[in-house]
C-alpha cells in the first residue's frame, strides 16, 4: 500500500507492514526513480517505474530495463476498518488480539465472535445502515459488538454505563437508534435492549458482510454540558484514515499493547481500539 507521502511526491510499498520500496514520481505517478530496501533499511537496487499505476497495478524495473516484480497496490487510506482487521486475521490468525482478565482471544477467535455476532444482530433485524446503541462497560463483549456492527454495515453509538437514564433514554431517542445492546436492564427501554453472549470462540462462522466506506461507523454524543448532548456523525472513511495516520504514528511496525482505559464515549477511544486489531498487536 502507499501512505500519504505520495501525497507529498512520494509513494511508498510495504509487504507485512514491512518497507519495501519508495519511489519519487512526477505527474501523477506515471514513471519516477525507486530505490528497494532490505529489511534492515539498507538499499538492495535501485530502478524505475513504468507503466504507471493504472487500476492499482504497478510494475517495477530495473536500472537496465528488467522488469522484477509485478503487482497491486492498496490504498490504505480506502480501506473500511473492518476489512483491515480481516486482514491481520488471515496474516497472524493464532497471534493474541484481545485481553480481558484471564479470558484471551487470537484474531482467529475473535473473528470468530464478531461473525457470529452480526449474523445474531441480522437475525433480530439489524441491517446496513441501521443505529444500534452500545450500553457497556470496558470489556471483551464491548470491542466485538463495535467490530459486529461496523461489520454489518450497521453505525454503532457509545453510551457510557455513568450516564443517568434519562440521558441515555435521550441518546437513544434522538439517535433513532432500532436496538440498545447491552446485558445491563435499563428502566423503560426494554423494548429496545438487546442481550448478547458470545459463543465458543473456536467454532468457525463465515463473514457474510461488507460495509461501504460512505456508511456511518458510529455516532459520538457530546457531554451535553451547556444543553442536550448531540450527535457528531462519523462515517467509515474518516475513521479508517485517522487510524491509519496512528497506526503510523504511534506503531509504525513496533510490537505494542494497547490498555482501553477510558470511556467508549470518549472519541479518542477508538485509538485504543482499533489500532491495535489493523496493526497486528494486542
Amino acid at each position: 500500500y502507499y501512505n500519504n507521502g505520495q501525497k507529498e511526491g512520494v509513494f511508498e510499498l510495504y509487504k507485512n507492514n514491512k518497507l519495501t520500496n519508495s519511489f519519487t514520481y512526477e505527474n501523477g505517478i506515471k514513471s519516477g526513480e525507486f530505490i528497494n530496501y532490505h529489511n534492515n533499511g539498507e538499499v538492495q537496487s535501485k530502478g524505475f517505474l513504468k507503466k504507471g499505476i493504472i487500476d492499482g497495478k504497478y510494475e517495477l524495473f530495473d536500472e537496465n530495463g528488467n522488469s522484477i516484480e509485478r503487482g497491486v497496490y492498496i490504498d490504505e487510506d480506502r480501506i473500511a476498518i473492518i476489512d483491515l482487521f480481516e486482514e491481520k486475521v488471515a496474516e497472524n490468525p493464532d497471534k493474541l488480539a484481545l485481553c480481558f482478565g484471564n479470558t484471551k482471544f487470537t484474531y482467529k477467535e475473535l473473528n470468530n465472535c464478531v461473525n457470529y455476532l452480526a449474523d445474531y444482530l441480522y437475525e433480530n433485524n439489524i441491517e446496513k445502515g441501521d443505529k444500534v446503541c452500545l450500553f457497556f462497560p470496558n470489556s471483551i463483549e464491548l470491542v466485538v459488538s463495535i467490530l459486529a456492527v461496523l461489520k454489518l454495515g450497521a453505525c454503532y453509538i457509545p453510551i457510557d454505563v455513568s450516564y443517568p437514564i434519562e440521558r441515555v433514554k435521550y441518546i437513544a431517542q434522538n439517535s433513532s437508534c432500532k436496538k440498545i445492546l447491552t446485558n445491563t436492564k435499563l428502566e423503560d427501554l426494554d423494548n429496545l435492549c438487546l442481550g448478547i453472549s458470545l459463543p465458543n470462540a473456536t467454532t468457525i462462522y463465515e463473514n457474510k458482510y461488507k460495509p461501504d466506506l460512505q456508511d456511518l461507523a458510529y455516532i459520538i454524543y457530546t457531554s451535553g454540558s451547556t444543553g442536550n448532548p448531540k450527535g457528531v456523525k462519523i462515517a467509515h472513511e474518516s475513521l479508517s484514515n485517522y487510524i491509519m495516520w496512528a497506526n503510523k504514528e504511534y506503531v509504525n511496525g513496533e510490537t505494542t499493547n494497547f490498555p482501553l482505559y477510558s470511556s467508549i464515549s470518549f472519541d479518542l477511544t477508538v485509538t485504543s481500539v482499533f489500532t491495535p486489531l489493523v496493526s497486528g498487536n494486542t
